[in-house]
């Protein structure tokens, strides 16, 4: 089967799909553990996690993987960080050998 006729198949069980057919995929049953709430952040806790870790509003943008600019209007209160901000947030407070494991930082 070439990458055409794959597409067309993909193509097609994608419409099933659509219009209400059953999966002939393979279906995982397994239970799935919790996930934590995410935690709300104000602009001084930000502020607090960034400098106890030493790290400029520069790498910690980088880090979190937004701008400068980002970083300040959460420490000026002007604006809040969105759901993947704060996920990545919560590892960086976790402090750097966290940061290690999840493979955010190396040596």
């Amino acid at each position: 089967m070439n990458i055409f006729d794959e597409a067309l198949v993909s193509l097609q069980q994608a419409i099933d799909f659509e219009e209400g057919a059953t999966s002939k995929g393979r279906t995982v049953n397994r239970k799935l553990k919790p996930i934590v709430p995410l935690k709300e952040y104000s602009g001084e806790d930000i502020k607090r996690i960034r400098k106890s870790n030493n790290y400029t509003q520069t790498y910690f943008g980088d880090l979190v993987g937004v701008s400068l600019k980002s970083v300040q209007s959460w420490e000026y209160g002007k604006s809040c960080p969105n759901g993947s901000a704060r996920r990545a947030i919560a590892i960086i407070e976790k402090g750097e050998e966290f940061l290690e494991k999840a493979e955010f930082i190396h040596e």
